[in-house]
């Protein structure tokens, strides 16, 4: 019984563990209109391959901004989590614009929507990829960067959002907990 019980807590532990995401150095995680938004940030600079491969391996593509809503949820976000942003702060995103053509790292249809700084894009990225940009006077706004790779400081990935199982997990931890009580009880008979 007593093997049961902590196999049990054991397996709880290891399941509750699999919803967590170990992209990189610092992560916040949001959700928005059905995708989970995970925004990395205080990396070393990397390209827009690299940021796209490492999110990958947590089920994750650099996030595809295809209207004005889901971009201000966006900035919304990057305010927040600099709130006193350097000039030129960069992340990536899932925009490529390799060959002059703007593509998604998710396979998503570009829908027309851009959110261009003044005299972007320039024909600067090298590889085609895109990032937010932070200026003085003009905010976040889009740029077709790899010129200055080393002003990049993170990347945002997106997913579709998945529920939160959150009866099967207090399943889970329940019995861990029931396990633990049940081993103390048999310590104090």
């Amino acid at each position: 019984m007593k093997k049961t019980l902590l196999a049990g807590l054991a397996i709880g532990l290891l399941t509750l563990g699999t919803y967590s995401v170990a992209v990189a150095d610092s992560t916040s995680i949001f959700n928005y209109a059905g995708s989970e938004y995970i925004f990395v940030t205080g990396t070393t600079p990397l390209t827009w391959d690299a940021a796209e491969t490492n999110l990958e391996t947590s089920g994750y593509h650099l996030a595809s901004i295809t209207s004005a809503d889901e971009n201000a949820f966006i900035i919304s976000k990057l305010t927040a989590l600099y709130q006193a942003p350097v000039e030129r702060t960069e992340l990536w995103f899932g925009a490529n614009i390799g060959g002059g053509n703007i593509t998604w790292a998710d396979g998503a249809t570009f829908t027309g929507y851009t959110d261009w700084h003044a005299l972007e894009p320039n024909g600067d990225g090298n590889g085609g990829g895109v990032a937010m940009d932070y200026r003085s006077g003009a905010g976040w706004k889009w740029n077709d960067e790899g010129a200055a790779i080393e002003q990049i400081q993170g990347y945002i990935g997106e997913k579709t959002a998945s529920p939160v199982p959150e009866p099967a997990t207090m399943l889970l931890f329940g019995t861990g907990i029931a396990g633990l009580a049940g081993i103390a009880r048999r310590k104090r008979s």
